[in-house]
């Protein structure tokens, strides 16, 4: 979230990359963005996020729901790039939900 005076202006970016992702879980981002009236404030970027700019200036990177889909270097490479894309006092948070078959 970036201060603009006195609203704040929030700016989610979306990486079109993770296998598991479809339209349907686009279109409930939207809602939900909607929902907490952040919609005129966020956007997409389509494209690997391996290979693609993040921008910067963030206080928060939110990484969620994408490691579990790639291997321990591949993602080291990922997380390499995400301090460039914060503030200097930005925090970097990740979140894995992967539920597990138990008898």
């Amino acid at each position: 979230m970036e201060s603009s005076g006195s609203r704040s202006r929030v700016t989610t970016r979306m990486h079109k990359s993770t296998p598991s992702t479809g339209q349907q879980s686009w279109r409930l981002l939207a809602e939900h963005a909607t929902a907490a009236g952040v919609a005129d404030r966020w956007h997409t970027i389509e494209g690997s996020a391996f290979e693609v700019e993040f921008g910067g200036n963030y206080d928060v990177v939110l990484i969620t729901n994408f490691h579990h889909h790639f291997s321990p270097p591949t993602i080291e490479t990922l997380m390499r790039k995400v301090p460039g894309a914060l503030k200097p006092d930005g925090l970097a948070v990740t979140l894995e939900f992967v539920p597990t078959m138990t008898g």
